[in-house]
């Protein structure tokens, strides 16, 4: 099966909207096609965007391309039971399912030598650069449980004149399981980043480690408790001053949803979505180059009530 999709925006520059998220100024055009053989799934897609569509020498045009492709391997049929109701150590191993991503982010600003905030930025471009970005993502699905290990890559190559060495590498790796009954469910991650920043005139390296813990669990009555917890500790390391910045931070939040309760309530045809969630976040900065320690707390509360 093979499926196009074709998409083409436009918004005047004096375009007004009731929508947020809705802008002016701009025109998007993309395409993509997705097809499926056999085992294997896979996608192409390009969307390209610019705005200033009347050239106004006053504001900065800024075109931008976004190129991708992914291919998806479905190998559950390779690991069914045998014929003896087991399932060996080698259909064990296989994984469900493995997805790989390429794509390439290009932005560049097509009136970059226009000076209009300072004389101080005259020289180089506004936005000059390119990434390339690499993902892989396999996934082993078991009847009540399912992990996952996931791998990203990329490289950021900036072409602004006078700043062409300011490039940068992104790199994460993690994993993550998850175990589902009929009315909870648990999961867990843990994950690295490494960050290299490349510049002559500031480089430096961000280590980011970073675990995490889900769960959720459905009443009798189909009120839908869940609570996530997330801590991070980053390391930033620069050459150039010699400072060494460490970062603690962690978030807990707590929801309940009362959808389905309603629903059964009011014998409603669909579920409304009346959730209640709290928040709180701790962070802590301790910094060599300053001889300095920071810390913050928040605390956040959102109620929400959708009908459908």
């Amino acid at each position: 099966m093979i499926a196009f999709d074709v998409g083409a925006e436009r918004a005047s520059p004096l375009y007004r909207s009731i929508h947020g998220q809705a802008t002016s100024d701009r025109r998007q055009h993309s395409i993509s096609t997705s097809m499926n053989y056999d085992i294997f799934q896979g996608q192409v897609g390009v969307t390209k965007f610019r705005n200033n569509l009347h050239n106004l020498v006053s504001i900065h045009t800024l075109d931008e391309g976004i190129y991708m492709a992914s291919l998806g391997v479905d190998l559950e049929q390779y690991r069914e039971v045998d014929d003896d109701g087991n399932r060996g150590l080698l259909r064990r191993l296989i994984p469900s399912f493995t997805d790989f991503t390429v794509e390439k982010e290009t932005l560049n600003t097509l009136n970059g030598d226009v000076i209009i905030l300072a004389p101080v930025i005259a020289g180089f471009d506004f936005m000059n650069q390119a990434t390339d970005a690499y993902g892989i993502t396999t996934t082993w699905q078991g009847l009540n449980h399912s992990t996952s290990l996931e791998l990203r890559y990329s490289f950021l190559d900036n072409r602004q004149r006078e700043r062409a060495n300011a490039d940068r590498k992104d790199l994460y790796y993690g994993v993550s399981h998850e175990l589902t009954r009929e009315r909870w469910s648990l999961g867990g991650r843990v994950g690295f980043t490494r960050t290299d920043d490349l510049d002559t005139a500031s480089r430096s390296k961000t280590s980011l480690s970073e675990w995490g813990l889900n769960g959720s669990y459905q009443t009798t009555a189909g009120i839908t408790f869940s609570a996530t917890f997330d801590n991070s500790l980053d390391l930033l390391k620069d050459y150039v001053f010699a400072e060494r910045e460490e970062g603690n931070s962690q978030r807990f939040s707590v929801t309940a949803d009362a959808g389905a309760w309603l629903q059964n309530r009011f014998k409603l045809e669909e579920s409304p979505s009346i959730s209640l969630t709290g928040q709180k976040t701790d962070s802590e900065v301790k910094s060599s180059y300053f001889d300095s320690q920071t810390s913050s707390a928040s605390f956040m509360v959102n109620a929400g009530l959708t009908f459908k």
